[in-house]
């Protein structure tokens, strides 16, 4: 997890009483805000290896994770916090 300081904008606002509390409301913070917030970007980092393929099949299996990427940060982003305490589904 990144330290403190790098911690996003809406979760750097000093608590009343020490610690941090949100600087925005809960439903406008997205999932995919908290993920990379910990996690740092979701990308297709080059975490599965591709090289042994032929390099037609990398290409298309390349192709294939980058549109689950995509897909995974549409979702992602289109859930809040507050949909999660609600257990609402995108």
């Amino acid at each position: 997890m990144p330290s403190k300081t790098e911690w996003p904008a809406w979760l750097r606002v000093a608590g009343l009483y020490g610690g941090y509390k949100l600087a925005k409301p809960a439903s406008k913070i997205t999932v995919l805000e908290i993920i990379e917030a910990v996690e740092g970007p979701l990308a297709n980092n080059g975490t599965i290896d591709l090289s042994h393929m032929p390099t037609k099949a990398g290409r298309v299996m390349q192709g294939a994770l980058a549109g689950l990427v995509a897909d995974a940060r549409k979702r992602f982003a289109a859930i809040t916090l507050a949909d999660l305490q609600a257990g609402k589904a995108a």
